[in-house]
């Protein structure tokens, strides 16, 4: 099958639903299918005027995956306006001719849609990935339909989602729960090369490492964790200094950002060992959960969390908030630990429980391994994309059950 892949996130983007797209799409590839993705070129100029690196426009490979970069013409074009639209159509007509595709599949929630739904005699798929549908949902739930009314289509990655997206009016026996997924074989905790990584760091041997894997920004609920931290040094200092603390992410500017920086240098100053890594590629991701024992991810809403797997394959004690997009993947105590949304009292003594009872993380950490092992690779989440694929084309095009043939 020729599958084409539209978003506008990818990488070399950090974030998860770039990880998502290029993961199925690698594992899409195994199962012998030809992938296209087709992505917006990266480095925009804040002038008129096309990048001067023009090799954007042609395609490379990489691991199997045709990569197009499509280079934004400067200011006047936003990603969600009509004259980009035009311009992304007439390149996805172009691909779909060129490479004979058979679906298309669409990955952004707030841009694309514009672009894809003129195209006809294909069928499109979208996968709901976002954050901002369940937020626009809230507002009216209606309007969040004209994105993808046209989708054959719609996969979701979370229950929450999958419910909301089927009030929205959109045909219920054509949306698909797929779960997010996790490669197993490149996240995976290796106690030697975690030794090593931290004595990079200067962190001691019986330190406890705690990794955040997120953008600052309020969604993902950094304040609650900056106030769970105040509460810890008040009630719990003399534990302090087994712990500390690492943030990473891709940091936007914003007032937002600027004020927790501001709080986290301050209780920095107040004894904590907090550490800002900065931007991280995906690659070196896995190195940098490795390093850690336990991952804290505050969330105040998800669409499916990324992290929250990668953090439970490389075998790290989860601290989440207990939200939909979360809840589906931790079981309380049993695989990892929630606490209830904005709160951080709860946070800080979930934190204090494990900083207490070291063991606890070890077990919390080899069980949620073993869980994402049993259930998110992304083999089977491929597989099951593909079935929906199938199914898909099947409809649209009316084909007989015997013609078609899953991996082809």
């Amino acid at each position: 099958m020729n599958i084409l892949m539209v978003s506008h996130d990818y990488l070399p983007n950090i974030g998860g639903i770039a990880a998502h797209i290029y993961n199925l799409s690698l594992n899409l590839v195994k199962l012998k299918n030809r992938v296209i993705v087709l992505t917006s070129y990266k480095e925009r100029k804040k002038s008129f005027g096309f990048p001067k690196k023009f090799p954007a426009y042609f395609p490379r490979v990489n691991n199997g995956i045709i990569e197009f970069h499509f280079p934004y013409p400067g200011i006047i074009c936003r990603e969600n306006s009509k004259l980009w639209s035009y311009m992304e159509r007439w390149v996805i007509q172009i691909l779909v001719k060129h490479y004979k595709i058979d679906i298309i599949h669409w990955h952004t929630y707030d841009a694309d849609y514009l672009a894809l739904e003129k195209i006809r005699n294909i069928p499109k798929i979208f996968t709901n990935h976002s954050s901002m549908f369940i937020k626009d949902f809230e507002i009216d739930k209606k309007k969040t339909l004209k994105k993808f009314y046209f989708a054959d289509a719609v996969i979701t990655p979370s229950y929450e989602i999958l419910e909301k997206t089927k009030m929205t009016g959109f045909k219920k026996e054509s949306v698909f729960y797929i779960p997010n997924g996790v490669d197993v074989n490149m996240f995976y905790p290796e106690q030697n090369k975690k030794m090593h990584l931290r004595k990079l760091l200067s962190i001691g041997d019986n330190q406890i490492v705690a990794i955040i894997a997120r953008r600052f920004v309020e969604k993902n609920g950094i304040h609650v964790l900056v106030s769970a931290l105040k509460i810890l040094i008040k009630k719990h200092e003399g534990d302090l200094n087994k712990i500390a603390f690492l943030f990473t992410g891709n940091q936007v500017k914003s007032d937002y950002a600027e004020k927790m920086m501001k709080e986290l240098n301050v209780l920095k100053d107040e004894g904590l060992d907090i550490r800002f890594l900065g931007n991280v590629e995906y690659k070196k991701m896995p190195d940098i959960y490795r390093m850690a024992d336990i991952s804290i991810v505050p969330s105040l809403i998800e669409a499916t969390s990324l992290t929250v797997l990668e953090s439970m394959a490389t075998g790290l004690a989860v601290i989440a908030s207990d939200i939909p997009g979360i809840n589906e993947l931790i079981k309380n105590y049993q695989n990892g630990l929630l606490f209830p949304k904005s709160d951080p009292e709860e946070l800080a003594e979930k934190l204090a429980y494990l900083i207490t009872n070291r063991e606890r993380i070890n077990t919390l950490g080899e069980l949620a391994r073993k869980y994402v092992v049993q259930n998110y690779t992304w083999e089977k989440i491929a597989q099951k994309t593909l079935n929906v694929y199938h199914t898909v084309t099947k409809n649209v095009n009316n084909l007989p059950k015997d013609q078609i043939k899953l991996g082809v």
